[in-house]
């Protein structure tokens, strides 16, 4: 039982509620510090308190400015009535002294308070009067009416006598006490209208502070948009600086965490890229050796037939499929060498007008054979720009070549040549087969062919186009197509040397 009181003792008590109250502070502040609502809820509240303790010391600083003074002698007439009333009944207390002892009272009492003081009968006449009181005989009537108007309206607020009456008895003679006097003036004021300060002063200190106290967390939140757009814009080595343990803390450290696994993402798949690239030129060059042998033995099986028909047939087959082969093997290992890294240009200021003349010049034979004709539009003026002459020559190769197998026959080829802005644009076009918005989308992508059934009659490797994307893109250009009105065109534009 003395164990139960010594736990229980004062010192203990005052020990656990100590510990109790700063764990509930402990946990009070850290849910502040994680919590962005509450903190914006707290700031609000300083700030409006703020705001109506300046509003309030604004009003009191110029509340003169919207009160008007006035005269009153409302104040001065009350006193005059109470200290009238209180004679009165001091004189009704002493009813049995005899009248004459009463003159040094009405005296004093017009000395003191500045009213002529008159005790009348039942008729009006004068029994004892103050020394500045001339009356002899008081109308009753008109006193008592002057005496009444004065009560029911309080609000003088201009100088005219005040007249005041209670009814006394002396020496068992019934009459009245009369005070005439001329009330003092009051100064006072009375308010003009609205004290409009107050109000402007509350909204300006209220924004004022309210912005002031949120500006950190708002340029934090800015901060946390610029870095986001840094981000997007590929830069994943970027980092938002955490401040504090709130919601936005959060947000940075979820932004770190989301640049840092995207970061870690695009690096295996980079190096998946480089391993299948590599994969594929390595592939492609163990390939080139031995079809170079195959094809210079089935040459010469071609060249020297021998045997029966039969068996030249089936080496002419075995011919094409090598031939078909190896250009598919050097597509493949152009596009793969193209697409890597550290890819070396050698350019050379060129006249982009005698490049295209030349080559037009050489597909001039294949295309007629196609009953297909070459409309070239060239200007006078010489356009020069600083490209790659063999890798360039490759993709006006391979847009002519394309223009050729896949254009509508018999039909015509156009080939534009013009300066654009800060640079040239040369557009190769032909009439063509309807085309789907998706497909025209895709035609830049590797291996990819409009024609799904993927035959050799139809069309090619697939890595034409994207090897002609590449190659332009090296040289700092660009390139798109559209279908329009039956007409399938290919834009380059390039840019001019010193642009």
């Amino acid at each position: 039982m003395r164990a139960l009181f010594r736990g229980l003792s004062p010192f203990n008590v005052t020990r656990r509620l100590y510990r109790w109250t700063m764990k509930a502070v402990r946990r009070a502040v850290e849910h502040f510090r994680r919590s962005l609502r509450l903190q914006l809820i707290t700031t609000f509240v300083f700030c409006l308190l703020a705001a109506l303790l300046a509003a309030t010391l604004a009003h009191g600083m110029t509340e003169t400015l919207y009160k008007r003074p006035y005269v009153d002698y409302t104040l001065s007439m009350q006193r005059m009535d109470w200290e009238t009333r209180h004679l009165a009944t001091i004189i009704r207390d002493q009813s049995e002294t005899d009248i004459s002892a009463l003159q040094p009272m009405l005296d004093n009492f017009e000395q003191d308070v500045g009213l002529r003081m008159l005790l009348v009968n039942l008729d009006g006449k004068v029994l004892l009067k103050s020394a500045k009181a001339t009356e002899s005989q008081v109308d009753l009537y008109s006193v008592i009416s002057r005496a009444m108007e004065l009560r029911l309206d309080l609000n003088v607020f201009h100088p005219q006598e005040f007249v005041a009456f209670y009814p006394v008895e002396l020496a068992g003679q019934k009459g009245y006490l009369i005070a005439r006097g001329m009330p003092e003036a009051n100064i006072r004021y009375e308010s003009t209208g609205v004290n409009m300060i107050s109000v402007p002063v509350f909204l300006v200190v209220l924004i004022y502070l309210f912005y002031r106290f949120t500006r950190r967390k708002t340029g934090y939140i800015e901060e946390l948009a610029d870095s986001l757009l840094v981000i997007s814009q590929g830069k994943l080595d970027h980092r938002v600086e955490v401040r504090g343990e709130d919601e936005l803390g959060s947000l940075a450290r979820n932004i770190n965490r989301m640049a840092q696994d995207l970061q870690e993402n695009i690096e295996r798949e980079r190096q998946a890229e480089k391993t299948k690239n590599e994969l594929i030129t390595n592939v492609s060059h163990d390939l080139r050796t031995p079809l170079t042998s195959v094809l210079g033995y089935l040459r010469l099986l071609k060249d020297h037939p021998a045997g029966g028909l039969e068996q030249q047939e089936y080496t002419r087959i075995a011919y094409e499929k090598a031939e078909h082969l190896k250009r598919l093997v050097e597509d493949l290992f152009e596009y793969t060498t193209l697409s890597g890294q550290g890819v070396q240009l050698y350019r050379q200021t060129i006249c982009m007008n005698e490049l295209v003349e030349q080559l037009v010049e050489e597909y001039v034979p294949l295309a007629e054979e196609q009953q297909l004709s070459f409309c070239k539009a060239l200007p006078d003026e010489r356009l020069y720009v600083s490209v790659d002459p063999e890798k360039f020559v490759r993709v006006l190769e391979n847009l002519f070549s394309n223009a050729i197998k896949y254009g509508k026959k018999p039909g015509s080829i156009g080939v534009t040549l013009a300066r654009e802005a800060d640079g040239i644009r040369l557009s190769v076009a032909n009439r063509a087969d309807e085309m789907a918005p998706e497909a025209l989308n895709r035609l830049f992508e590797r291996f990819y062919r409009v024609e799904q059934s993927r035959s050799r009659k139809t069309g090619g490797s697939g890595l034409g186009l994207a090897i002609v994307k590449s190659i332009v893109e090296l040289h700092g250009g660009s390139i798109k197509a559209d279908y329009r009105d039956g007409v399938l065109s290919f834009h380059i534009w390039l840019p001019v040397p010193g642009s």
